[in-house]
């Protein structure tokens, strides 16, 4: 994305510490396969951020349907880890990250089911 232009090198430079806090400290690689939503998105917040810009809360039905997801909490602490050492983010920006990061951990738990299982 840095390349066309679509985000600023202070973003870049951002997303690099994200994927490293993800290698280094949760032992997840973030890949294309894996993670392409939640490095978008975080791309994008991070951009709406420095421009001052807000975003719209997550729907309510979404809200009901991570809080429900039996990797919420996992999906909590590795947002407030990433707030704590990256981004200072608004509450909307924390919960569609967490949807994201929920996406994440189920695509890497189907990947190793699928490995092992199979």
């Amino acid at each position: 994305m840095k390349e066309t232009g679509a985000i600023s090198d202070d973003t870049a430079g951002q997303i690099d510490e994200l994927r490293r806090l993800f290698l280094h400290r949760l032992g997840i690689r973030l890949t294309e396969e894996n993670a392409s939503g939640c490095v978008t998105h975080m791309c994008f917040a991070l951009e709406r951020i420095a421009r001052g810009e807000g975003i719209e809360p997550v729907a309510e039905a979404v809200r009901d349907e991570i809080l429900s997801d039996p990797r919420y909490d996992a999906a909590c602490f590795i947002t407030d880890h990433i707030f704590s050492n990256i981004a200072a983010m608004t509450e909307a920006e924390r919960e569609y990250l967490i949807v994201h990061v929920i996406v994440l951990l189920n695509k890497i738990c189907e990947d190793y089911d699928s490995l092992v299982l199979s």
